[in-house]
């Protein structure tokens, strides 16, 4: 039998993309986490990891098992929720945050814990959404708001900005741009080849792979990658770059296999606060202003940003 302990390591693994962290993640030491991860795939029946020096990335089958379990413990966490809310008399109010405390960069945090200071009657709960199911979750009202990077392509989503600041370049330490200048201009990347976002909202993804910005179609490679450690791990094992913000490389993408370099001349990513239309108003109008409150108050904390009045 597979329990829930097994899926939220190996969900730790992936996300974390190496042993060692996820073992510190989950307060365990590297050999149970292991040992653990090993039963969990004898239990299954096939390998759900590729183990190396460099880490672990997922198999076929891992990326299609992390799906699962990403699924099975959100509505884990929401049957709690719900239940806890009917004990305490408290409604349930969910936040989604893209890629986790990367969101909002170093605002994150503070816009969720003063909302829940200002707001004990709501029993808030927060669900770290991939670049997959970010639009999927607000709209099947798996969260009620969420923290986001436009553009999408959806009429249904309203987007409130909050803060913008500037993207790098990132690739592999390995690429030949590693030996390049400080920065990177526009016509120095764009015939490089770049990784594919393949399972990610189509607007979104072109933006962060420079699409819109040729004349001409890109060399790709495809990459399955939902989340930041696969995202980490596909450019550190391929010969390809993509646009990221720079809050992202300092507070979760920089590794030693990987390089970062500022990108000049690129429209600058926005931070949002996203919502569905007429759903919830009250609540997610009382979110939105907390959120532009904390950044309007708080912008100064993330390096190169500009606040979006």
């Amino acid at each position: 039998m597979v329990d829930l302990r097994q899926l939220q390591m190996f969900v730790a693994a992936a996300d974390e993309g190496s042993i060692h962290a996820a073992s510190r993640r989950m307060l365990l030491s590297q050999p149970a986490l292991s040992q653990t991860l090993r039963k969990l795939e004898r239990t299954v029946g096939v390998p759900l990891l590729n183990r190396s020096p460099r880490g672990v990335e997922l198999t076929d089958a891992g990326v299609t098992f992390l799906e699962h379990c990403r699924a099975i413990l959100s509505d884990v966490e929401n049957a709690l929720i719900e239940t806890r809310s009917r004990a305490t008399h408290k409604v349930p109010f969910t936040i989604g945050l893209v890629a986790g405390r990367l969101s909002a960069a170093e605002l994150t945090n503070i816009i969720v814990t003063t909302f829940c200071r200002n707001h004990p009657e709501l029993a808030v709960s927060i669900v770290e959404l991939s670049f997959a199911d970010q639009v999927d979750a607000i709209h099947e009202k798996r969260v009620d708001v969420a923290i986001v990077r436009p553009p999408y392509d959806d009429r249904d989503l309203q987007h409130v900005p909050l803060f913008s600041e500037p993207r790098m370049l990132c690739f592999s330490s390995e690429h030949p741009l590693a030996r390049a200048a400080e920065s990177l201009s526009l016509d120095e990347v764009l015939d490089q080849p770049v990784l594919r976002l393949t399972n990610a909202p189509t607007r979104w993804a072109q933006y962060w792979e420079l699409d819109e910005l040729r004349q001409h179609p890109a060399e790709f490679v495809p990459n399955p990658a939902v989340t930041v450690s696969e995202l980490q791990i596909g450019l550190a094992d391929s010969p390809c770059v993509l646009s990221i913000a720079q809050s992202g490389w300092r507070m979760g993408m920089a590794n030693p296999y990987l390089v970062a370099v500022p990108l000049v001349g690129v429209q600058p990513t926005e931070v949002a606060v996203s919502y569905l239309s007429g759903h919830r108003w009250a609540e997610v109008e009382s979110f939105v202003r907390c959120a532009k409150k904390v950044t309007a108050e708080k912008i100064d904390l993330v390096e190169g940003s500009h606040l979006i009045e």
